[in-house]
């Protein structure tokens, strides 16, 4: 099978990671794989060598051309009285564009039998493109319809489209608005995210953390939804008890830092709370960490919880109608907590005190990618939709 991933920009993001992920699983799986991108700024993650990898810089390609200089001022221009509408006027061109540079690439290795396409940038930039190889891959719980111009931009983002969605309560929120705008999908399918399973336990490796003592873990992007706030409250609640001494240790940047920050620096116990910011490799401190929690109010799925089952470490998830539930199954159930800080603490206390033992690889067995790769072959064979 060749396989076609596409990606607006390889920059920090989980949804680029995925993306390099999926393109390294068909690779791994013996499958032609390439990855396909078109911003080169702030480029971190690079696939390894059995993907190939190539840049199609569409913005540039435009601009060197005349229509395409209209089509950009255009659309800049509507932009301003209609908001948000950007990409309605700039994509037809770009993705005629896109269409002659794939063309291309496939009159050197033949054509592709799946395209799959990530993220809402790129879902904007190639909307008009009608492709039944050609899947579109949802990974947020966020998907704008609260208005109605936000509504008629869903129509020609997900209208008759292939959609895969990375968890069911994205399939589920996806249906809701379908009903919501009378639009429908071509097909609507659940496949999750492979979970480079090896790769991570060899990164993990790579070096001990400078910490001296034992740290309760979160890491993720610090945004309002991610509510690193929530654990800090139920962090100090279990301090105020005496009933540990281990550390905080929080790893990520976002928009939520100065708040987290503050949290921090109120809190009683600030000297056993530490910061870290971003780091390339997180592995070596999911590895080294007591226990992982993700306090968000929503996931896409949630693949922070899967990377620290993969290192061995016990997890922690805030109860939400999103994708950690596709997780948090079974044996896992019993790690869910409530969103206040009385649930998280009594949770994090039991989990850190308790003598049970964790069968990992059962927890992480359906998001291993001959899993997830066995799962898009299915889809091609016309096969039941996947639920």
């Amino acid at each position: 099978m060749r396989v076609a991933v596409i990606v607006r920009s390889l920059n920090m993001g989980g949804m680029q990671r995925a993306a390099v992920s999926l393109a390294e699983s068909f690779a791994q799986g013996g499958h032609e794989s390439h990855l396909i991108y078109f911003k080169e700024k702030n480029k971190v993650f690079t696939p390894d060598k059995s993907v190939f990898l190539h840049h199609f810089n569409l913005q540039k390609l435009s601009m060197l051309s005349g229509i395409g200089l209209f089509f950009e001022l255009l659309s800049r221009l509507l932009n301003i009285f209609i908001r948000n509408s950007y990409f309605l006027w700039s994509a037809p061109f770009l993705s005629s564009l896109f269409r002659y540079r794939l063309a291309l690439l496939e009159k050197q290795y033949g054509q592709f039998d799946l395209i799959i396409i990530r993220g809402q940038g790129t879902f904007e930039t190639l909307w008009p493109i009608k492709d039944p190889r050609v899947f579109q891959i949802t990974e947020s719980m966020f998907i704008p319809s609260d208005t109605p111009l936000k509504r008629f931009y869903f129509k020609f983002l997900y209208h008759q489209k292939n959609v895969i969605c990375v968890s069911h309560a994205i399939q589920e929120k996806l249906l809701a608005i379908y009903k919501q705008t009378q639009t429908s999908p071509n097909r609507l399918n659940v496949i999750g995210n492979p979970l480079k399973m090896d790769d991570i336990r060899k990164k993990a490796e790579a070096f001990t953390p400078e910490i001296n003592e034992s740290y309760i873990l979160s890491v993720g992007r610090i945004t309002p939804n991610k509510n690193i706030s929530l654990l800090i409250e139920a962090y100090n609640l279990l301090r105020s008890q005496n009933k540990i001494t281990k550390k905080l240790v929080i790893i990520g940047i976002g928009h939520d830092l100065d708040n987290v920050r503050f949290r921090a620096e109120e809190s009683p116990y600030k000297d056993s709370i530490h910061l870290i910011g971003q780091v390339s490799n997180p592995y070596p401190w999911m590895k080294n960490a007591d226990l992982f929690v993700l306090s968000s109010k929503l996931e896409g799925l949630g693949m922070v919880l899967l990377e620290a089952l993969a290192c061995g470490t016990k997890v922690i998830s805030t109860k939400s109608q999103s994708g950690v539930m596709d997780i948090m199954r079974g044996a896992l159930v019993r790690y869910l907590c409530d969103q206040n800080p009385e649930s998280m603490a009594e949770r994090i206390n039991m989990t850190l005190h308790e003598e049970s033992i964790l069968d990992f690889e059962s927890c992480i067995k359906a998001f291993l990618p001959q899993t997830i790769i066995h799962d898009f072959q299915c889809l091609l064979s016309d096969s039941q939709p996947i639920t």
